[in-house]
């Protein structure tokens, strides 16, 4: 964005300024310059436009790291069973195992 306020200040409209920052490859700005434009034709407030945009984002980073989160419970049951099981079992079972071998039944 910071691209974009400098090429708006050197006189680019900002149109052209979003254009060229979805050239850099930022695929947000495409979206953003279509609502700006909308909001221009139709002339809706762009504060409220911003607004909801700026809903939308939080919206989708809360629901990705929701996703993470729920990811979480399987990738620890995996470090559970391969690193924590085993040695629980060994202090568990061997010093039995070891006075039944002992015991010469």
């Amino acid at each position: 964005m910071d691209k974009v306020s400098l090429r708006v200040a050197g006189g680019m409209s900002l149109s052209q300024a979003l254009k060229a920052m979805e050239k850099d490859g930022i695929s947000e700005a495409r979206r953003l310059r279509s609502m700006l434009l909308q909001a221009e034709v139709l002339g809706t407030p762009v504060s409220t436009v911003l607004a909801a945009l700026s809903q939308e984002a939080d919206d989708e980073e809360r629901h990705e790291m929701e996703q993470r989160f729920n990811a979480l419970p399987v990738k620890l049951s995996v470090v559970t069973v391969l690193f924590l099981l085993p040695p629980v079992l060994i202090v568990a079972i061997v010093p039995h195992l070891l006075i039944f071998l002992k015991s010469r039944w």
